[in-house]
């Protein structure tokens, strides 16, 4: 005996229900894997006392008693401390495009950077 076609089986509602919840789930979910993170500029997160991801240019003016940490200047003149985690320690000078994220311990902003490169490849005493 045929099964009559025009009957759905109650098993298709069920499975495109939890197929449609599952693409709402990792689209929309604070942890999603499929959503980007917007960084803000260092400068504004700076000025707001924001903590956040941050990307911006810096000056490496100093270092500090921890050996990955180093103290910088952005672009605007505010004063923070920097920790190059894994990355090797910049020279004083030298200025740097990095991001990260933006803390403020102690009411002191401190950036943990995950990206830096050296656009310029000069220090600020030869200009």
């Amino acid at each position: 005996m045929a099964k009559d076609p025009r009957i759905i089986d109650k098993r298709i509602p069920l499975v495109m229900a939890l197929l449609i919840g599952l693409f709402c789930y990792y689209t929309w979910a604070p942890n999603s894997p499929f959503k980007q993170i917007e960084s803000l500029s260092l400068e504004h997160a700076l000025a707001h006392q924001q903590s956040a991801l941050v990307e911006g240019d810096i000056l490496v003016i100093g270092t500090t008693n921890n050996q990955q940490e180093v103290l910088a200047k952005s672009a605007e003149g505010n004063l923070l401390t920097i920790n190059f985690n894994q990355q090797p320690t910049p020279t004083i000078g030298s200025f740097w495009q990095v991001k990260g994220m933006l803390s403020w311990p102690e009411n002191a902003p401190l950036l943990k950077v995950s990206q830096a490169s050296n656009p310029t490849k000069q220090s600020a005493d030869s200009q």
